[in-house]
Formats: structure tokens, sequence, C-alpha cells
């Protein structure tokens, strides 16, 4: 078994695993000091698929967290767990077990992953693809076209908000600002209700630059700033 502080959860899904995913990141954080490190497992759809997941989490005296929606695979997983003493928690059967009652319906049983695909999911898909090409000052001429425009000096965040923001379903385009270099002329031609500046307090920014150059392998002084 793996030591207290390489501890490992085998997040398996037979969807995209997103949910599971966040449901334990979020349950984690109430354990910042663990060293444990999530692995996932996604699509997982039928028995030979998952029973190498669960003979590795055997191995490594793992925790097992899943959601599977066919009542067949939940019952193999939990008769594989029990036969390999693995620890598992199935996060949604016994939700959908509730539901199904509460409800008086049956379940459809298809993972999420296969249901019909909306236009709010293709929207999104198209927003997060603008701004991954937009990024940085890539695209200038995306600049017009973005719901938002991000600019700001370099680690005020700009590249983690823009993507956060795309996967809501907004597309946006991200340009530094940088001593001594004029704006792209694009910025002036974009919405000016939609450009929003991102400022940082000067103590912080110093402190990340120089974790920034550390990590980097450069010398850390003031000319590097």
């Amino acid at each position: 078994m793996a030591g207290e502080s390489e501890r490992r959860i085998d997040v398996l899904s037979d969807s995209t695993g997103e949910t599971a995913e966040k449901v334990v990141r979020a349950a984690m954080l109430q354990f910042p000091h663990s060293g444990a490190k999530i692995f996932l497992h996604t699509r997982v759809r039928t028995k030979e698929a998952a029973r190498p997941v669960l003979e590795r989490a055997a191995k490594e005296g793992s925790l097992v967290v899943f959601t599977v929606v066919s009542p067949e695979l939940r019952e193999y997983i939990h008769a594989q767990s029990h036969e390999l003493k693995v620890e598992a928690l199935d996060l949604i059967g016994s939700l959908i077990g509730k539901l199904g009652l509460f409800l008086d319906r049956q379940p459809i049983n298809m993972p999420s992953a296969s249901m019909p695909l909306s236009d709010e999911y293709f929207r999104r898909i198209e927003a997060v693809e603008f701004t991954v090409k937009s990024d940085d000052g890539k695209e200038p001429r995306n600049f017009k076209k973005a719901d938002l425009v991000l600019v700001g000096v370099s680690r005020t965040s700009k590249t983690p908000l823009s993507t956060l923001l795309a996967q809501r379903g907004l597309r946006v385009a991200n340009s530094p600002i940088v001593l001594g270099i004029a704006p792209p002329p694009e910025l002036e031609e974009a919405k000016q209700d939609r450009i929003v500046g991102l400022t940082i307090g000067l103590d912080p920014l110093v402190e990340i630059r120089k974790a920034r150059l550390k990590q980097l392998g450069m010398p850390v002084d003031a000319e590097n700033f």
C-alpha cells in the first residue's frame, strides 16, 4: 500500500468524469495537506474496462470513487470491490435510486456523454476555441468579435480567467500590457465597454514573478521584473 503522503484516489466514470472529479476535489479542500493524487478514468462502460482499474486500486491501496449509470456495471464494480477488498464509493447510484422513488420514474440509464448535445454545449465549445486562439494577444482582430477583452500586465491571471469565462460560454480575448510597447491598434477598435483591465498589488505581483523566475531557473533580480 502507498505511504500516507502518496494516497491515490481513482475516479471512475462512464462519461467525462468532470462532475465526479469536481466533487472529489471540492471535498479534498478539507484536507489541504493530504498529499493525495487523483487519477481520472473516463468512459469506462464495460466490465473489461473497469476490472484493470479496480485491480490497480487493490494493488495501490486506492480509494475508488465512481459514477456509473448502468445498473449491471454498478453491481459489478460493487462486487469486484468487495472481492478485491477495495474501498469504493458510489457517488451517483444511491441518488438515482432515491430520485426514481421520489419521482416515481424509471431512469433511462444513459451516460451523460451519450445524451443529445444541446445548442448551449456547442456554444461553449465554440467559446473555448475562440478564447484559446485569442490568448495573449495572438489574434488582435478577434478583439472586435469578443464578448470580453481582458488586458493587464504579465501575471495578472488573464489566461486562467479567460479560460474560466469561456467555459461559461463567453468568447474572451486577452492582451498583455508591456512597458514601452504600444497596445495593438485593434484594441481601440473594439467595443470599449467590453474591455476590462486586470490589476494586482505590487507586492503580490513581485512575489509571483519571483516564483516564476525560480521555476524557469533564472536569477531573481530587479532587471527581470
